[in-house]
């Protein structure tokens, strides 16, 4: 699969993405190359990045191979070599005893949890606290993505006000959607109730990001 974001906070842009590895396993942490098809799809970033004329100021990717790679294809579209940073709080979620085996999207009816593990498939589990031996939960994950903009985003918006600063993250389909809810968090007008999972294969969510100034009155 393949998940991008792109988002511009006062011509801050961040690019989030990951490309095709395995199929039908839980793949958190568990590391592995790109697919062919996700080599394609990540020179086809770097082809579109460079037809387009989108430039960067900084790049970020998570640790794990298949965002890493895909990091490393926007770099290669960057004419002036913008500075690469990994950070592994862009990591996807980390399913801990899950890792590598199948998965299910329901329990089937008169079946249970650990019935299913038992039988050596893993299905999505029903709560955001609920996690895997050994792992995190989406509220773990959800922790890990306020770190994660506050080291790789917010540093950038004060930069963002005396000109134009475009930075890309290379991360994951969940790491990704919690990160839009981290950001928007930080505004307390934002519309919170939204589901940001379910990100499309090669699809683009664009969010604008700018300082709000505030008037105190004494």
């Amino acid at each position: 699969m393949w998940h991008i974001l792109l988002s511009v906070t006062r011509g801050v842009e961040l690019l989030m993405s990951y490309s095709s590895t395995q199929k039908n396993i839980w793949a958190g942490w568990k590391d592995s190359p790109l697919s062919a098809l996700g080599r394609a799809q990540a020179s086809a970033l770097a082809a579109y990045l460079t037809r387009t004329n989108t430039h960067f100021t900084h790049i970020y990717a998570s640790p794990l191979l298949r965002a890493h790679a895909t990091g490393l294809a926007a770099l290669s579209s960057q004419p002036h070599n913008p500075p690469f940073t990994v950070n592994p709080k862009l990591r996807e979620q980390h399913f801990g005893a899950a890792e590598g085996n199948p998965w299910a999207y329901r329990i089937p009816a008169g079946e249970t949890i650990a019935g299913m593990i038992a039988q050596g498939i893993y299905p999505v589990l029903p709560t955001r606290h609920d996690k895997f031996e050994g792992g995190e939960s989406l509220e773990d994950l959800a922790a890990r993505a306020d770190e994660a903009i506050a080291e790789c985003v917010l540093p950038h918006v004060a930069e963002g006000e005396k000109g134009e600063v475009h930075v890309a993250l290379a991360s994951h389909g969940l790491c990704i959607s919690e990160c839009v809810k981290a950001l928007l968090r930080l505004d307390s007008e934002a519309e919170l109730g939204e589901n940001y999972t379910g990100l499309l294969n090669t699809a683009w969510t664009r969010l604008t990001v700018e300082p709000r100034v505030c008037v105190y009155q004494c």
